[in-house]
């Protein structure tokens, strides 16, 4: 089984101490800065990724507005880090991961009921408005209550129809980005309440399930817990996917911190690091290489439209500074008529 971080870092801080005594003498201080600077980073690894996500929540309260960010973001790093603790029982992997995976949980599930209680708001302040004679539309009040969820189907057939033998590549896209919007509309259908009770159910079946398997297959098989693992790191894998999908969906990144995209990013380079340096599983690995790639993805797709965001926007004032034009000859010649 592989070793901790721990154990490995005072194993060998151990062997080395009993070299001799001028060994000790040089090497201990070595040593105990080691296992320091090694601590800190532990503590990094276990808060420094949710750093990002405490800049979402504060984008989406002040300016109540939640069609940024992708729910299934958070839901999917609510199932991979609790099939991750599951498969620290039967496989210890360093006590950081395990604390991170915790720490996870808390955020994520205090995001997603945030999320469910400003859509629910937000839906219910739009009908007072649009009922006590106010202007807003009915798509607007739609469009509130279920933020860019909507699916066209006749509209996907034809595109698919058209696109498949041609581009098979953006057919499978509009496949899973059909299947994202489906389940986003799901999740806001939800109440805080029903949320929470039906996440509590799936922990327990889940739970039960892998202790199960370790009970049968764990006995007879050495590599069973790896499974667990695999699965796991190949759900977290997908975590930025849905937010790629939302982002093209949109034609915009408006709403999606920075912050945040800078976390994946700074995080998941961070975490291959750490996973080649303390020798973890190769499933970790993996999972931190392939997410580092959506990244990329994402920081593309943040430039590109906001790049494009700010040229319409440059196309549009010479446009402006004519019709301003106009209307001063218009007011000008007011006058000229009055004195014929």
């Amino acid at each position: 089984m592989h070793q901790s971080w721990s154990s490995a870092v005072y194993g060998s801080s151990s062997e080395m101490y009993r070299t001799n005594d001028v060994g000790v003498a040089h090497d201990k201080p070595n040593a105990s800065w080691k296992d320091i600077m090694f601590l800190l980073f532990s503590i990094g690894m276990v808060f420094g990724p949710h750093i990002g996500y405490v800049f979402q929540i504060h984008e989406m309260s002040s300016t109540r507005n939640v069609e940024g960010y992708s729910p299934l973001v958070s839901l999917i790093l609510l199932a991979s880090n609790g099939i991750r603790i599951l498969y620290y029982i039967g496989h210890h992997f360093a006590l950081a991961l395990l604390f991170q995976a915790m720490f996870a949980i808390l955020v994520h599930t205090v995001l997603l009921i945030m999320v469910l209680h400003m859509t629910k708001n937000i839906s219910s302040d739009s009908e007072e408005h649009y009922s006590g004679g106010g202007t807003l539309s009915m798509h607007e009040t739609a469009a509130a209550t279920v933020p860019a969820v909507e699916v066209n189907g006749e509209e996907i057939g034809t595109w698919e129809e058209i696109h498949v033998k041609t581009n098979p590549i953006r057919y499978i896209l509009t496949k899973l980005d059909t299947g994202a919007c489906l389940l986003e509309k799901r999740f806001f259908s939800l109440s805080p309440p029903s949320f929470i009770r039906r996440y509590v159910l799936w922990t327990l079946l889940t739970t039960i399930l892998v202790l199960l398997y370790y009970a049968t297959i764990g006995t007879v098989w050495g590599a069973a817990p790896e499974v667990v693992g695999y699965i796991a790191l190949g759900i977290e894998a997908l975590l930025v996917l849905p937010q790629i999908l939302r982002n093209h969906r949109r034609q915009s990144t408006e709403g999606l911190t920075i912050m945040l995209v800078l976390t994946w990013f700074l995080g998941d380079i961070i975490k291959v690091i750490y996973f080649l340096v303390d020798h973890q599983p190769f499933p970790f690995i993996f999972c931190g290489i392939f997410q580092l790639s959506l990244d990329l993805v994402v920081i593309g797709q943040l430039i590109y439209f906001r790049m494009r965001r700010r040229s319409s926007a440059i196309r549009v004032m010479p446009a402006t500074r004519e019709d301003h034009t106009a209307d001063l000859d218009a007011v000008e010649a007011i006058p000229n008529v009055e004195k014929i």
